[in-house]
């Protein structure tokens, strides 16, 4: 788990660095943008690994009411996070700014599922197509930008992949760390 969250911060970082550092040369920024993109589908693959792994060794042990409850509320939230993680992959695949305003749709359902059934575990309820208002300068939070205006305008392909990528992983993570939470609750 430490290891998996020092890869988010260290590619969140990359993320950010990558997304401020406007270079006038593109074949440089694009060729940026896919090694960090190639960086980050390997942790992808890595946190869904995981969250795989973790349910199917929880399930092969249940021996109780309390864990078969805990089953059924994990697997709903394997499906939603999947759901939301195809979502991103599908427009990763069909790069269009305009199914961005979407995904923000897709996240804020994705958000209300998280706080009905798991508010508990959340350590953090903001929806992910709202988190980006924190770092707002205070001029700008009385008339923010759309997210998709924030995130992507004036990004190249590569650069908006990145960012969506950066985004599931942050949304793995947290669906990992809710699933690690459940469990930890059923074995105590």
């Amino acid at each position: 788990m430490i290891k998996l969250t020092r890869t988010l911060s260290l590619l969140f970082s990359i993320s950010v660095i990558m997304i401020g550092c406007k270079l006038t040369n593109t074949n440089y920024n694009n060729h940026k943008s896919k090694q960090t993109n190639e960086i980050i589908n390997s942790s992808l693959w890595l946190y869904r690994k995981s969250i795989d792994d973790n349910f199917k060794h929880f399930k092969k042990n249940v021996k109780t009411r309390k864990k078969l409850w805990k089953i059924q509320s994990t697997e709903e939230l394997i499906r939603r996070t999947m759901l939301i993680d195809n979502k991103i992959r599908n427009i990763k695949a069909n790069w269009d700014k305009k199914l961005t305003d979407t995904l923000c749709l897709n996240l804020e359902q994705y958000n209300n599922f998280l706080q009905i059934n798991h508010a508990s575990y959340l350590r953090d309820t903001t929806s992910w197509s709202k988190r980006y208002l924190r770092v707002l300068p205070q001029v700008q939070q009385a008339n923010p930008p759309s997210f998709a205006e924030f995130y992507f305008k004036g990004t190249s392909q590569e650069e908006a992949i990145a960012i969506l990528s950066t985004l599931q992983l942050g949304i793995l993570q947290e669906a990992l760390a809710i699933q690690r939470r459940i469990f930890k609750e059923a074995n105590d």
